[in-house]
């Protein structure tokens, strides 16, 4: 799924499918707005245990300012999409415009929570957001028919402050169902550090612990720089997580990776 143009349609989502280990392609599918004043942005995918592929992305105006992120669901691996559900309203935090990077997880563990559809989104670096910044948690509980209503992701003691303005969440689902997601801090009452934050919960989001990831006093300072970062779970080893980021702690911006094997 990516970003491209289409006659008289602005910015929209297409697909393409490959059911041969990506030797061959299907043609190109096109997801359309849920109004044609709107341009897409940002897709994310995601299967469900049993082959169910879902796709969230934005798609939105910004005069007026109008729409959200959405999810659509595909039972034929991407050659089809059904109609998009909407995940989470552009004012639906008031003033905050919460719809910038949904990312999605899907629990495919086979307990109790399997099928649950979690997505995660932040402000835009726009004229708008203020202080205090948060990240955002959506969920569903029945396979992307609805999505209960937002919650923020961080908690007292956890915040993600008032000096990141896009404290984007990166998640990730591990093989017991496990739901976690990482998101920048910097909140001098936390820590005198900027610091790397880990949420997760393992009743499908109903309740959250919080653990730090690591502090840092550098960062990808780089104007160039996509400053992205990505946590990723290990479905043989439910222990074990991993974190990669941009720092320039060697005086030029690298790759690194942390992990941890205690969850």
């Amino acid at each position: 799924a990516w970003l491209g143009w289409k006659l008289n349609n602005k910015i929209v989502i297409k697909t393409r499918t490959s059911f041969d280990a990506g030797q061959t392609w299907s043609t190109t599918t096109f997801i359309p707005h849920a109004a044609s004043t709107y341009t897409s942005a940002d897709p994310s995918l995601a299967f469900d245990s049993n082959g169910n592929l879902f796709l969230s992305y934005i798609d939105h105006s910004d005069t007026p300012i109008a729409g959200g992120v959405y999810l659509s669901k595909s039972i034929d691996g991407g050659l089809n999409w059904g109609t998009p559900v909407e995940v989470i309203n552009v004012n639906a935090d008031v003033n905050q415009y919460p719809i910038d990077r949904p990312w999605i997880g899907i629990d495919n563990s086979g307990g109790a929570n399997d099928g649950n559809i979690y997505i995660t989104t932040m402000s835009p670096n726009r004229v708008g957001p203020t202080a205090p910044f948060h990240p955002y948690f959506m969920r569903s509980t029945n396979s992307g028919a609805s999505f209960q209503p937002y919650q923020y992701l961080d908690a007292t003691n956890w915040l993600a402050g008032n000096l990141i303005s896009q404290p984007m969440p990166t998640p990730a689902v591990g093989a017991n169902g496990t739901f976690y997601a990482v998101y920048p801090s910097y909140l001098v009452s936390q820590s005198f550090f900027a610091q790397y934050i880990i949420a997760s919960s393992t009743d499908g989001g109903n309740n959250f612990n919080y653990n730090t990831v690591f502090t840092t006093s550098s960062a990808a300072n780089d104007s160039l720089a996509k400053g992205g970062y990505l946590l990723r779970t290990n479905p043989a080893d439910v222990n074990h997580l991993a974190f990669f980021y941009i720092d320039n702690t060697y005086q030029e911006l690298d790759i690194f990776m942390r992990e941890s094997l205690d969850a």
